[in-house]
């Protein structure tokens, strides 16, 4: 992972998961969207010239481990745990958010 940014979800992704019900859950920061800027923050606060905040989700602590339950209805097995993070190690981010989302009960295909 080469810079801070990579260990997050990506504001696709996360754009996605807050869309469809995943925004309860605490994050460990937020994509701040604000005109045609988009940058990583800490906290959310009130300013007018923000268009949108949106949970970013570290990747291998907070989806895979503090909330696998919320995500995948269960602990995440150990195979898929190594998958997801050789995906990330090796650059593969992409790969790894379309496990996540093919795969996470905040997708609609997933639901119960």
């Amino acid at each position: 992972m080469n810079n801070l940014k990579n260990k997050y979800t990506s504001l696709e992704l996360s754009k996605k998961l807050a869309e469809n019900g995943c925004d309860y859950l605490k994050p460990t920061k937020y994509w701040q969207v604000k005109s045609k800027e988009v940058k990583l923050v800490d906290e959310m606060y009130s300013h007018p010239l923000v268009d949108y905040y949106y949970p970013a989700y570290d990747i291998l602590w907070d989806i895979c481990v503090k909330y696998a339950r919320q995500f995948f209805g269960k602990p995440l097995p150990a195979d898929l745990l190594v998958d997801i993070f050789m995906a990330m190690v090796s650059n593969k981010k992409q790969e790894a958010e379309d496990y996540i989302w093919q795969n996470c009960l905040f997708n609609k295909k997933n639901k119960i």
